[in-house]
């Protein structure tokens, strides 16, 4: 996520990635809902539209502010302790299939952090229907945990996302009441 980058940021990026294959391009789009700009970024790349050296999409329109959902799953550790680290890494990615395909219907992008650490690049369709995937999940008996961070950048809402699932933890461990789902004020 690029928020907030113009024509000419883009051509940066590439450019410093480029040192690492030739072949590389890029391409944008802009929407309020992140499948939806990934959609947009996709056609313009099959429809051609060559912004630069390599950079497919259209430049301009106004970027709102970024939210991304950090969610992990509450005491994976016990599960560690009675299945093998194969059982859990499969389990892992079956939770992330299920959460992938929630979420892509709600218009958003789940991404697989490693271990047991979900990030999920939301519009306000996904943000507003967390609640009810964390429900279904705890009825399989998968307890998840969601910080939800927005700021003006990817990088500022994912670091306000890991700071709500961080308050989660510290409630969690002074022994107060847990909620699932925390976004920072």
């Amino acid at each position: 996520m690029t928020s907030g980058l113009d024509a000419q940021g883009h051509a940066e990026i590439l450019q410093k990635i480029s040192v690492r294959g030739p072949g590389l391009t890029m391409a944008i789009g802009r929407a309020e809902e992140p499948l939806d700009a990934d959609m947009m970024a996709h056609k313009a790349r099959e429809a051609g539209e060559l912004l630069g050296d390599g950079i497919f999409g259209r430049p301009g329109g106004q970027d709102g502010p970024v939210t991304i959902m950090h969610l992990d799953v509450d005491d994976v550790s016990s599960q560690a302790r009675s299945r093998s680290p194969y059982e859990v890494s499969s389990a892992m990615f079956g939770l992330y299939a299920r959460m992938s395909s929630f979420f892509v219907g709600h218009g958003a992008l789940t991404f697989f952090m490693g271990g047991d650490n979900f990030m999920v690049v939301s519009g306000p369709r996904a943000k507003g229907a967390v609640r009810g995937f964390l429900d279904e999940m705890n009825g399989t008996g998968v307890i998840l945990n969601c910080g939800i961070g927005t700021g003006g950048s990817a990088r500022e809402a994912a670091c306000r996302a890991t700071g709500a699932l961080d308050k989660i933890r510290e409630i969690r461990d002074s022994g107060g009441k847990k909620p699932q789902v925390y976004e920072l004020p």
